[in-house]
């Protein structure tokens, strides 16, 4: 059996490559997903007028959030209980947080309906 020590991808600092305006991409490398505000014509567009929270542009493979099954798509509404309105209140909460802290978030997966809200579960790295 051969293993490779190495370093996972997505542990990288949190940068933001946008600037910040709402709708734009915001990229939390250490957990390897790209979010985005949910203006009102997002939310037509993707039929999530009565969902609040950021809209997941982009999920890294092999980061955090991939493995812990977080999708394109999916819209955070929570994050360790407090509410996600926009792409600040993401940031602000999860720099709270120290590495190896967990963190609980509700998403809304519209695939899953009728029961479209799920708890996923990850360590901020």
């Amino acid at each position: 059996l051969n293993v490779v020590i190495g370093r996972r991808p997505g542990r990288e600092t949190i940068t933001n490559t946008a600037a910040g305006a709402p709708g734009d991409d915001l990229r939390k490398e250490n957990l390897g997903i790209g979010i985005k505000n949910i203006g009102s014509q997002l939310a037509l567009d993707a039929d999530l007028e009565a969902v609040k929270g950021v809209l997941v542009a982009r999920v890294d493979p092999g980061s955090v959030a991939d493995d812990a099954g977080l999708k394109v798509n999916d819209v955070i509404e929570t994050m360790n209980r407090e509410t996600i309105d926009d792409n600040e209140d993401f940031r602000r909460i999860l720099n709270r947080l120290k590495s190896g802290d967990p963190i609980v978030l509700l998403v809304h997966r519209k695939s899953l309906a009728p029961t479209p809200r799920i708890f996923i579960s990850l360590n901020k790295p």
